[in-house]
């Protein structure tokens, strides 16, 4: 629903109209940001998770438990454990914090412009047309609809029938 659904309401209702509006745009738009972060979340974990399985059983014994929940719930937590590692392996571990929050960033993007692409392909199918809205209320209201855009061309001149002349100025 945009704001075009309450543009018609008598001023006395635009007020509620407006509101709802608001908060379908302000609840969407919170939901949509829940929902991209947390697929940020489970791609940086994710990443984390099998670059840990991944380390040899040496390099598994140098990070503690505190240190893999620190790195995996954060970026900023990476930063903090990189700093109590040499420069070279502060360097890796900062490098690899950047990948995952680019992999996870990549993902929400990717899933945003798939929701974007759908929700604009049902709002050209099922957004209804103007012409067909305005017949439906005219039906209702026991009006004849007006005529289709198609139908508003000029009519063609009968060529039996001379046009008349406009008057001359006085």
């Amino acid at each position: 629903m945009g704001w075009q659904c309450y543009s018609g309401r008598l001023p006395r209702q635009s007020s509620s109209g407006s509101a709802s509006n608001d908060l379908q745009r302000d609840f969407g738009g919170a939901l949509f940001q829940a929902v991209m972060g947390t697929l940020l979340a489970v791609e940086y974990t994710s990443y984390f998770t099998k670059a840990f399985a991944a380390l040899s059983p040496q390099q598994a014994q140098q990070l503690s438990q505190q240190a893999v929940a620190t790195i995996s719930q954060s970026f900023t937590g990476a930063e903090q454990v990189a700093k109590q590692f040499p420069q070279s392996q502060a360097q890796q571990l900062v490098a690899a914090a950047q990948q995952a929050f680019v992999d996870g960033k990549t993902a929400a993007i990717l899933f945003a412009v798939i929701a974007s692409l759908i929700g604009l392909v049902l709002v050209l199918l099922l957004y209804p047309n103007k012409q067909d809205e305005e017949a439906a209320y005219a039906r209702v209201a026991g009006q004849q609809p007006p005529p289709r855009r198609a139908a508003l061309s000029q009519p063609e001149a009968d060529p039996g029938v001379r046009a008349a002349e406009p008057d001359a100025p006085p």
